[in-house]
């Protein structure tokens, strides 16, 4: 029994990894396409693709920031008899 929850807590570990990665690399792309798309639509120059990828490390950053701020309060509560949530 204790190695299933062993096994489920390492599936939430590698889902939490996963989805850090994918935020930061679809927030980043999303961003720099829109602003190469404005660079395009408005002619030349390229402060909007250097805008687009700002904001996409910003966005991503917030994300991994969202994160950690849910796995502290996870790992801050505790169960019934006082021992730390699994």
């Amino acid at each position: 029994m204790q190695d299933d929850a062993r096994k489920k807590e390492l599936y939430s570990f590698y889902g939490t990894a996963i989805s850090l990665g994918l935020n930061m690399a679809v927030g980043v792309v999303v961003f720099t396409l829109a602003g190469y798309w404005l660079d395009q639509k408005r002619g030349g120059g390229k402060a909007w693709t250097l805008c687009g990828i700002f904001l996409g490390l910003f966005y991503g950053a917030y994300e991994v920031w969202k994160v950690v701020r849910q796995l502290s309060k996870k790992a801050g509560r505790k169960d019934e008899e006082g021992r730390p949530a699994a």
